[in-house]
């Protein structure tokens, strides 16, 4: 369990986008991550939160809700 204080952003109607990139010669070399995240939001439907690996690689981890009343999304 994580028990680090975490920070908060605040998006408007338009959204947000927050942007990280390690330093090349930094980048962790890990077989495992560990992510966090907590949401509140009045949409049913939207990205929450998508983080993609390295620019070459184009691997990427995407969590996505959806309106429980509509029908799935194809990707």
């Amino acid at each position: 369990m994580c028990m680090l204080t975490g920070t908060t952003y605040i998006f408007g109607k338009g959204g947000g986008l927050i942007t990280y990139t390690w330093p090349n010669n930094e980048r962790p070399s890990t077989r495992t991550d560990r992510l966090a995240v907590g949401f509140s939001s009045t949409i049913k439907d939207g990205i929450l939160v998508r983080i993609d690996s390295a620019p070459r690689l184009g691997d990427y981890i995407m969590l996505h809700i959806t309106d429980p009343a509509s029908p799935p999304h194809s990707s």
